[in-house]
């Protein structure tokens, strides 16, 4: 287990962007989260760990609502990545490419895209 990295936790907090249910709540549960390692060898997706001392939120266990995408320099699109929660905290972020390889860690906050935000739509 180790500390999330000062990218992750700002890759987080992107997610938890305002329109997210329950994203200050979700947002405060983050100085008590851990990242216990990734999903399988290899991958850029991460399983979360979140301390006894969070206070859960009311959402069913699954992926928090709200899709953002991932592209390159160029607008190709990458993939996407989702914020899952298990028991009301922080359970896991995933990166799902859509590219021929998959990536080796979650990508910048900047390539991201809100698929909520009519302004930022690419696909």
């Amino acid at each position: 287990m180790r500390p999330l990295t000062a990218g992750e936790v700002e890759l987080l907090e992107y997610l938890l962007h305002k329109k997210t249910p329950y994203a200050d709540e979700l947002r405060a549960q983050l100085p008590f989260t851990s990242v216990l390692g990734t999903w399988v060898a290899g991958s850029a997706s991460l399983n979360l760990s979140v301390a006894a001392e969070a206070v859960p939120v009311p959402l069913p266990d699954g992926p928090v609502p709200g899709e953002v995408w991932a592209h390159d320099a160029d607008g190709k699109t990458l993939g996407t990545v989702l914020l899952w929660v298990v028991d009301g905290v922080l359970s896991a972020v995933e990166y799902g490419w859509v590219t021929d390889d998959p990536p080796a860690e979650l990508p910048p906050v900047s390539p991201l895209h809100d698929l909520l935000d009519d302004n930022r739509k690419r696909l």
